[in-house]
Protein backbone atom coordinates (compact mmCIF):
# COMPACT_ATOMS: atom_id res chain seq x y z
CA UNK A 1 0.00 0.00 0.00
CA UNK A 2 1.17 3.19 -1.31
CA UNK A 3 1.98 6.31 1.52
CA UNK A 4 0.41 8.17 -0.50
CA UNK A 5 -3.08 8.67 -2.12
CA UNK A 6 -3.97 9.76 -5.95
CA UNK A 7 -4.45 13.44 -4.81
CA UNK A 8 -0.76 13.54 -3.76
CA UNK A 9 -2.07 13.41 0.11
CA UNK A 10 -0.63 11.53 2.66
CA UNK A 11 -2.77 8.12 2.74
CA UNK A 12 -4.56 7.12 6.15
CA UNK A 13 -5.44 3.58 7.14
CA UNK A 14 -8.29 5.39 8.73
CA UNK A 15 -10.56 7.88 6.41
CA UNK A 16 -13.19 9.58 9.10
CA UNK A 17 -14.02 12.46 6.61
CA UNK A 18 -16.78 13.28 4.28
CA UNK A 19 -16.68 15.55 0.89
CA UNK A 20 -18.15 18.90 1.92
CA UNK A 21 -21.86 19.49 1.84
CA UNK A 22 -22.46 15.83 2.23
CA UNK A 23 -24.25 14.13 5.58
CA UNK A 24 -23.82 10.49 6.24
CA UNK A 25 -27.46 9.42 7.85
CA UNK A 26 -25.96 6.44 9.37
CA UNK A 27 -22.68 7.80 10.67
CA UNK A 28 -25.75 10.09 12.47
CA UNK A 29 -27.79 7.52 13.70
CA UNK A 30 -24.63 5.39 15.41
CA UNK A 31 -23.42 8.68 17.01
CA UNK A 32 -27.13 9.37 18.38
CA UNK A 33 -27.25 5.50 19.40
CA UNK A 34 -24.11 5.90 21.31
CA UNK A 35 -24.51 9.31 23.31
CA UNK A 36 -28.24 7.76 24.00
CA UNK A 37 -26.09 4.87 25.20
CA UNK A 38 -24.13 6.46 27.37
CA UNK A 39 -25.78 9.22 28.55
CA UNK A 40 -28.85 6.02 29.87
CA UNK A 41 -26.24 3.71 31.08
CA UNK A 42 -24.40 6.90 33.36
CA UNK A 43 -27.14 7.30 35.76
CA UNK A 44 -28.45 3.70 35.53
CA UNK A 45 -24.65 2.27 36.84
CA UNK A 46 -25.22 5.17 39.61
CA UNK A 47 -28.30 3.52 40.73
CA UNK A 48 -27.06 0.12 40.59
CA UNK A 49 -24.06 1.29 42.68
CA UNK A 50 -26.22 2.93 45.56
CA UNK A 51 -28.79 -0.46 45.60
CA UNK A 52 -26.47 -3.42 44.80
CA UNK A 53 -22.95 -1.75 45.15
CA UNK A 54 -20.00 -3.20 43.22
CA UNK A 55 -16.09 -3.19 44.16
CA UNK A 56 -14.84 0.12 44.66
CA UNK A 57 -12.34 -0.31 40.85
CA UNK A 58 -15.19 -0.99 38.56
CA UNK A 59 -16.86 2.87 38.92
CA UNK A 60 -14.25 4.83 37.99
CA UNK A 61 -13.38 2.75 34.44
CA UNK A 62 -17.26 2.79 33.92
CA UNK A 63 -17.51 6.05 33.91
CA UNK A 64 -14.33 6.66 32.27
CA UNK A 65 -15.57 3.73 29.54
CA UNK A 66 -19.06 5.71 28.93
CA UNK A 67 -17.51 8.78 28.45
CA UNK A 68 -15.39 7.44 25.73
CA UNK A 69 -18.77 5.69 24.46
CA UNK A 70 -20.06 9.11 24.31
CA UNK A 71 -17.26 11.48 23.43
CA UNK A 72 -17.33 8.73 20.28
CA UNK A 73 -20.76 9.01 19.71
CA UNK A 74 -19.66 12.60 19.43
CA UNK A 75 -17.14 12.52 17.15
CA UNK A 76 -19.16 10.52 14.99
CA UNK A 77 -22.50 12.92 15.07
CA UNK A 78 -19.64 16.52 14.43
CA UNK A 79 -18.72 15.45 11.15
CA UNK A 80 -21.95 14.97 10.15
CA UNK A 81 -22.71 18.99 10.41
Amino acid sequence: MSKWDANGRKASLIEVSLPAGQNNPMRNMIGFVLQFAALVALPVMVIYQLNVGFSLLWMPMLTVAWLVVFYVGHFLRDKVS
